[in-house]
């Protein structure tokens, strides 16, 4: 048997078949009736029409052959299409040495004689053959080569109208997709299309020009009632621009006040020019673009106001240069300067000498992935001395690539001092056994710092809610919407430091129940077991069901909470992530392990801030630095400790030590 050859020009070949859709397509009547036509004519007990692919030889019509394709290295029809010009005909397929053995010969269906006339496209290409087949040898005179022939060139034919069939329907359903998109951009941008044809008047709207108008499809528009819609103070003025238009063939394009049939006041913006004899134009209502430019000086003198007058120092720094762009008052009266002098000053002018490679290191990776950034850092006044601050830092790029850095400087001095006089308390307190006097003075002077934080807080958010209520456009300003985070920023904090008071203060008085470990475990992950599985995170609870514990039910909720939330936030996403919990005795405590195989922590590098109040160790967007800060307040307040292992990209163990008291 010899292999067909593969056509020279098969790679465009087979592009072109692809075009015209056909491969493996339900049977279809027109296909079948030539094949039966075919065979009837010729005598023969089998026709075909048959498709020549990359590996296969498939069947569009197949009379007398239950068979749908072959495989193309055996077919006949594959040999006849390297001669797209001439019918190919084999007599006597036993006593032919390309064919005497292949299987098609001597198998069903015993192909011993074949005549193919090649199906070929207008560009030349031949796709497969209309063919007919007997069991038996035979030839053909030339009046049945020539109705093979025929019969050939009409299945072709069909082809080619099946495929433009096919490119008329794709092209009505590409214009029925963009006429529908164009009607819903005009409704989307409330812009519609207008024309005027200058030699008969007529005038043609598109769905959104009635909307805009008003008015139903029945309204039919002219040249004078489309005017009457324009408020009396601009009908003349939008007149004589159209006809301007009309005469010199200079664009048009305008916004003027406008009546609706339904009375109401829009503004609306006409365009108009000449193309091929007829005025074509848009009308586009601009009504909330109007009002917003009218406001918009009120806002920016509203704005400033609120920028000068903050209680925050704020400033806005140029990147690259470190130059000041613009501060506000509260940073002067801060820092002493006079805002000529300052404006004269960079960044680093406020910066001590010690603090500024540490700064500029945190201010890089600001800029580098677009953060906010919240440290504690000394800054210092034009008389040398220096006061602490936490100052809020926000990356920025401007309308012109720019990079910029909004800081929000809030001096601390005073919760310097009272942290300063809490610690003297504290230690005086120690010193005294801590007696319920001193515990009593140290928790009135904590509530008196907690509530004076805020109520000056509360006042600044609700100054600026009260602002945004009567300007609602505030909220678009991008100063206004960085007042608001640094208010928010501040309760937060805020909120914070009062927590830990309330933890260290509050202990004593909580009082300790006996309860089950294990079913405690249990009940604490069904609160989150959502967020598990969103996260595909798994909690398992190894807790020995036998361990009883004495202690206060809500810290140890919150402990384990953190724990297990932290495990789910900072889990490696290549692997199939997990939080174990376990338990067991040592000594006199009773020891919960909570293990993950999460990111990790570096733990050489931040072993001294680990537990720090606002410090993250992973730039993950929910991070606050607070967690871990509260969690270890609260196994301290229960008497406990806390040990931590991890490696990083391994994953973290902590293990918390709590009194095991029978």
């Amino acid at each position: 048997m010899i292999t067909p050859q593969i056509p020279y020009n098969e790679v465009e070949r087979l592009k072109a078949l692809k075009a015209y859709n056909i491969i493996d397509t339900i049977e279809e009547e027109d296909y079948d009736y030539i094949t039966k036509l075919a065979a009837h004519i010729l005598n023969t007990p089998i026709a075909l029409i048959s498709i020549i692919t990359e590996n296969k030889q498939w069947f569009k019509s197949h009379y007398g052959l239950e068979t749908r394709e072959t495989p193309r290295n055996i077919a006949f029809c594959a040999h006849a299409i390297n001669n797209p010009n001439d019918i190919f005909i084999v007599n006597d397929s036993r006593s032919d040495s390309r064919f005497s053995d292949n299987p098609l010969v001597e198998n069903a269906p015993n192909v011993i004689f074949y005549a193919g006339v090649p199906l070929v496209n207008e560009n030349g290409f031949a796709f497969g053959t209309l063919c007919t087949i007997d069991n038996k040898p035979r030839k053909l005179d030339s009046n049945q080569i020539e109705t093979l022939q025929i019969l050939a060139k009409q299945v072709m034919n069909l082809l080619e109208l099946r495929k433009k069939t096919k490119d008329v329907s794709a092209l009505n359903k590409e214009l029925e997709k963009y006429t529908s998109l164009f009607n819903k951009s005009q409704k989307l941008t409330k812009s519609g299309a207008w024309e005027q044809d200058l030699s008969t008047g007529k005038i043609i709207w598109t769905d959104e020009v009635y909307n805009i108008h008003e008015v139903d499809k029945t309204f039919e528009p002219n040249k004078n009632n489309r005017i009457s819609f324009y408020h009396p103070e601009d009908q003349t003025k939008i007149e004589n621009g159209l006809n301007k238009t009309i005469e010199s063939e200079i664009p048009f394009d305008e916004s003027y006040k406008f009546i609706t049939a339904k009375n109401n006041i829009k503004w609306v913006r006409t365009t108009a020019r000449i193309i091929n004899a007829k005025l074509v134009g848009s009308i586009q209502d601009i009504t909330s673009e109007k009002e917003k430019e009218i406001e918009l000086s009120y806002q920016e003198n509203l704005l400033n106001t609120l920028f000068e007058f903050s209680p925050i120092g704020i400033t806005l720094t140029d990147y690259k240069t470190g130059k000041f762009i613009n501060v506000n008052k509260k940073i002067l009266e801060l820092t002493g300067y006079s805002k000529e002098e300052f404006l004269d000053l960079t960044y680093w002018n406020l910066v001590p000498n010690k603090f500024q490679e540490n700064e500029k290191s945190e201010l890089e990776k600001l800029i580098k992935n677009n953060l906010c950034s919240s440290f504690e850092k000394e800054k210092t006044r034009k008389d040398g001395s220096s006061f602490p601050t936490i100052t809020k830092a926000f990356a920025v790029t401007d309308l012109e690539g720019r990079k910029r850095i909004w800081s929000y400087i809030e001096d601390i001095s005073a919760q310097k001092e009272a942290k300063k006089e809490k610690a003297q308390l504290n230690k005086i307190a120690s010193l005294l056994a801590f007696t319920e006097e001193q515990n009593n003075r140290l928790r009135n002077f904590a509530y008196i710092v907690s509530h004076n934080l805020r109520s000056h807080s509360g006042g600044i958010t609700s100054l600026l809610e009260l602002l945004n209520e009567e300007n609602g456009t505030l909220v678009n300003s991008e100063i206004f919407q960085f007042l608001m985070k640094a208010s928010s920023n501040l309760a937060e904090t805020i909120h914070h430091l009062n927590e830990v008071v309330e933890i260290s203060l509050a202990a004593d008085t909580k009082k300790t129940i006996d309860i089950n470990l294990n079913q405690f475990i249990s009940s604490t992950i069904e609160t989150i077991s959502i967020i598990s599985k969103n996260a595909n995170v798994k909690l398992i609870n190894n807790v020995n069901t036998e361990i009883n514990i004495k202690t206060i039910p809500a810290y140890l909720e919150s402990i384990i909470l953190n724990f297990l939330t932290n495990g789910i936030k900072y889990k490696e996403d290549r692997k199939n992530s997990f939080v174990k919990v376990s338990s067991y005795y040592e000594n006199n405590f009773i020891i919960i392990a909570f293990e993950d195989n999460g990111l990790g922590i570096d733990i050489k590098k931040h072993k001294k801030n680990l537990f720090g109040m606002y410090k993250t160790f992973h730039n993950n967007k929910e991070a606050r630095g607070i967690g871990l800060f509260i969690t270890k307040n609260q196994i301290e307040a229960l008497g406990g400790k806390i040990e931590v292992e991890s490696k990083i990209n391994e994953g973290t163990t902590f293990k918390i030590y709590l009194p095991n008291e029978k």
